[in-house]
């Protein structure tokens, strides 16, 4: 069984632990010798940081501009098309049973990757939050109508997506979602976002965030009874964000950069407890996102006596690792959604920053809504009374809360069995 895991950025921690919990539930899908071919859009730094995982660079970033080189018979004809249109048309060809024209149309390097998909069993685009109109959705596209073409069965693991506004965005999910396999979905706003484009949802199922299926029973069984550390200790975990409705960025990273601040004065000096932060998406060099400068922004707002009871981690950890620094901390304050999934795997309770609507879809169904702090509208005395709420309804709510933890933990295992039914590619595995 051979399985292509695309559109993933695994500079970011939270798509790793995207990958590594897909890669553990496929395997119980479909056998531990499967073959998994990752296509990254940092392939060549995502080889440094996770050496064991076999990575190629999206489709759309290595092709893009690049032409053929040493191929002197057909490079005329090539030098005409771009390699990605190449790549499209080989891929028409190769469906039509042409395989000997599809192979003439790339040179022997391309040959690599079109040979990688060709002979894949499944292509899934990796689970998150990237089919949003706040980023290009160019590159994703793109790997979609690829797939497609070759007809090989597309599937969308749990993720987030939309609304699509642009006339382009609406015309191209509905065509690519109208042709997928299966679609997982983590929430019930994205199923309603693909309705509202008159996608046919009739493959389309919702489930946990694949990373709740990276826990296990006695732990968040152990949660229910944990009590909580006296004087506290928190973790938080920030990003930088741009994207505020109803305010600019500069008055809403103000807003937002003070209420955390805070949040952690009363923290230090109110309950005489302790901060640290930490995230999933810190210190690596190569990649543009690094909150742990965020975090050393809001910790140069604090109170000298505050700062003396803050850390600001700035190393950069596996999800192993990452484990083993958030089991310890009482409560986890959260705008990065993968961090706050693995604390809540680890039995920690989480207080979120929703900066998009999947932080409130998932945390609705987990804590009283009205303890979610909005980025768009955050406010410093408000998150304060926020977190003092929350405190109070731990003490009441913890057992709720991860009770509520267990269904989206065994929500997260769903996935296997629509797999297993709705692909039937069970047959496929009693052939290796």
């Amino acid at each position: 069984m051979k399985i292509l895991i695309t559109n993933i950025v695994t500079l970011n921690g939270g798509d790793f632990a995207i990958l590594e919990s897909m890669i553990n539930v496929l395997k119980q899908t479909y056998g531990e010798g499967t073959e998994f071919i990752v296509y990254d859009l940092h392939a060549d730094i995502a080889k440094k940081y996770y050496p064991g995982i076999h990575f190629r660079t999206l489709l759309y970033v290595a092709w893009r501009q690049q032409g053929p080189k040493g191929f002197p018979l057909l490079k005329k004809v090539l030098n005409q098309f771009s390699p990605l249109k190449r790549f499209m048309l080989a891929a028409r060809m190769y469906a039509a049973g042409r395989h000997k024209i599809a192979g003439m149309l790339l040179t022997k390097k391309e040959r690599v990757d079109f040979d990688h998909y060709t002979s894949a069993d499944l292509v899934i685009s990796t689970g998150g939050t990237y089919l949003v109109e706040n980023y290009s959705l160019a590159a994703r596209v793109y790997d979609y109508y690829f797939t497609l073409a070759l007809q090989k069965p597309l599937v969308f693991f749990t993720q987030s997506l939309g609304p699509f506004h642009k006339p382009e965005n609406q015309r191209d999910m509905k065509r690519i979602f109208d042709k997928a396999s299966l679609i997982l979905l983590r929430d019930e706003a994205s199923y309603q976002n693909l309705k509202d484009i008159n996608v046919d949802v009739s493959r389309a199922r919702v489930c946990a965030d694949v990373v709740f299926s990276d826990t296990s029973a006695a732990t968040l069984t152990a949660a229910k009874s944990r009590q909580t550390g006296n004087p506290l200790t928190v973790g938080i975990s920030v990003r930088e964000w741009k994207f505020f409705k109803g305010r600019s960025t500069e008055e809403g990273l103000e807003k937002y950069y003070r209420s955390v601040a805070a949040v952690c004065e009363y923290i230090v000096t109110g309950l005489g407890g302790k901060v640290i932060f930490i995230s999933t998406c810190q210190a690596i060099k190569e990649y543009h996102v690094d909150d742990s400068v965020t975090a050393q922004e809001i910790y140069g707002l604090l109170s000298e006596l505050t700062k003396k009871g803050t850390v600001v981690n700035t190393d950069f950890h596996r999800p192993d690792q990452l484990k083993y620094i958030i089991k310890d901390f009482d409560v986890v304050i959260s705008t990065r959604m993968h961090t706050a999934i693995q604390a809540l795997n680890l039995g920690v309770p989480v207080l979120p920053i929703a900066y998009e609507f999947k932080t409130k879809e998932l945390f609705g169904k987990l804590i009283d809504p009205s303890l979610i702090l909005d980025i768009d509208t955050i406010e410093e005395e408000r998150a304060v009374e926020v977190f003092r709420q929350f405190l109070h309804a731990l003490q009441e709510g913890r057992e709720e809360l991860f009770e509520n933890v267990t269904k989206e933990h065994l929500s997260a295992l769903e996935p296997v069995k629509h797999l297993k039914k709705e692909l039937a590619l069970e047959t496929v595995i009693d052939n290796f």
